[in-house]
């Protein structure tokens, strides 16, 4: 099948990927995929499903949905140096790397709160012992909502240890 039969959209998938590679940093995630193309991360992943299947290209995950470690083929795991939010220092700034999904009142409680892959968050002063206060500091992450960006948002302390973060590189 030349790629003039394909679909338009799987054309642009395509043309995402070429130009992610070629003029970015030459990986093409599908965070990246989706965000240039205007689309929710699910929809992407299937798309690029059906251009693997056709052999078009190669789809290795190396995360889940919620940010888990994917063993590659030799079932080796690249695990990222991470820590609980419940660890975090006051006043630093820490990305969300990976949300438990254990427990699933909880991980939807949290993604409803706006703590998803990819945002930054800086750890204010709890208001009260039981409670954390968060400052959304990025959320150009996929998925996130533009409009949390400056906003606080305030959890029980006990639901911070489902979420794991890495320290923002500020290199």
């Amino acid at each position: 099948m030349h790629v003039t039969e394909l679909p338009d959209k799987s054309q642009d998938h395509l043309k995402a990927i070429f130009d992610l590679q070629e003029w970015g940093d030459g990986s093409a995630t599908l965070g990246r995929i989706a965000e240039r193309l205007g689309q929710r991360t699910s929809t992407t992943s299937e798309a690029i499903k059906r251009l693997a299947a056709k052999g078009l290209v190669e789809h290795t995950p190396t995360r889940d949905p919620h940010g888990d470690p994917i063993p590659d083929a030799r079932g080796m795991v690249t695990v990222p140096e991470v820590f609980s939010l419940a660890d975090a220092k006051l006043g630093d700034h820490f990305i969300i790397d990976r949300i438990s999904d254990r427990d699933p009142a909880l991980l939807r409680y949290l993604t409803t709160r706006g703590l998803l892959l990819g945002v930054t968050v800086e750890v204010l002063p709890r208001p009260y012992p039981e409670l954390a206060d968060l400052l959304f500091v990025d959320v150009s992450a996929e998925h996130a909502d533009s409009a949390m960006k400056g906003e606080h948002v305030q959890l029980p302390v006990g639901s911070l240890g489902a979420v794991l973060c890495r320290e923002v590189d500020n290199a």
